[in-house]
């Protein structure tokens, strides 16, 4: 899958069915009329159709599609046995040793469930300094494991779990054992002014390695033969925490570990803000990759139709 000479559209639609072609002839025109950036469906490993706004389109901030790639990095984690999903947050961070927050687990943390007070938005993450310690001295507005929190505050907590368990910054342990090893390298990811890399957003990636990651999944962890990780942790990561359900223009989906979840058709994704998608149709070996750069008049999602499009696409 190279797009060494991007062209700004291409299909290859020989052999699919018509309502799949014109799905595609969708999806792509959605996303030429929605100042998409980049647009990338794939099935069996070859290139349906992608849209691209120029020529050399480089890396875009995935927003919260981020919280997914860190997630694959606890599994690499999880698969070395350096850490659990019960494992209770203060096994990392001693201060929590006291109160209810000794109860708070890695699990609780990945699927949104710890109880730490959160605002919505991410004005008050952005104004601190330190993500980390901002994350450390919330207090707990629910008991942990009680309420389903869309929270990215307790999120950043894990960047500091990866430096206290490997020794390596989160973004350079993501690095070396997962993007090294399927061919991803350019990239680069925000990070506080005390120097932690953000796990709710900050990942600036290119579409075509979007894919990889995608392609990564599907094949259970495994990347041109090698085992990257493990087939457990893919299907815990996509097992559905039964407080999340959700509901956005008319579909329901729930949460597993800070990946997105859809059944009947099943459907695994990464979303973050404008409408950044990673979407895998294990039934269809079918992956689907949106970006747009975001500019300062925007504030919503320019393609809302994109994953409705998606879904027809997994029916």
């Amino acid at each position: 899958m190279s797009f060494n000479n991007r062209s700004n559209e291409f299909y290859s639609l020989n052999q699919l069915d018509d309502n799949t072609k014109k799905i595609i002839i969708d999806i792509i025109s959605g996303a030429k009329s929605s100042q998409s950036d980049a647009l990338i469906i794939a099935q069996n490993g070859k290139i349906l159709g992608a849209y691209f706004s120029r020529p050399h389109v480089g890396s875009i901030e995935a927003m919260s599609v981020t919280k997914s790639i860190v997630s694959l990095g606890i599994g690499i984690l999880y698969d070395a046995k350096l850490i659990s999903l019960d494992d209770p947050i203060f096994r990392f961070y001693p201060e929590w040793k006291q109160g209810e927050k000794k109860f708070i687990t890695v699990q609780q943390l990945l699927t949104h469930t710890s109880g730490i007070q959160a605002d919505p938005t991410t004005k008050e993450i952005y104004a601190s300094p330190d993500f980390v310690q901002l994350a450390l001295a919330a207090e707990l507005s629910n008991h942990p494991g009680e309420m389903f929190f869309y929270n990215n505050k307790a999120i950043n907590l894990l960047a500091g779990i990866f430096k206290k368990i490997s020794g390596l910054s989160m973004d350079h342990f993501i690095e070396t054992t997962l993007f090294k090893p399927i061919g991803i390298t350019d990239f680069t990811w925000m990070k506080d002014s005390a120097g932690n890399p953000h796990g709710m957003s900050g990942l600036q990636i290119k579409a075509e390695d979007l894919l990889k990651i995608g392609e990564l999944i599907l094949n259970n962890g495994i990347w041109n033969g090698k085992r990257i990780i493990s087939k457990e942790w893919i299907q815990l990561s996509m097992n559905p925490e039964p407080l999340s359900n959700r509901i956005a223009n008319g579909i329901y989906y729930m949460c597993g570990l800070l990946w997105w979840v859809k059944t009947q058709p099943t459907m695994y994704f990464a979303e973050g803000y404008l409408g950044q998608y990673l979407v895998i149709i294990p039934e269809k070996n079918m992956v689907v990759v949106r970006q747009i750069h975001a500019t300062q008049n925007m504030q919503k999602n320019t393609f809302p139709d994109f994953f409705n499009l998606v879904t027809q696409l997994a029916a």
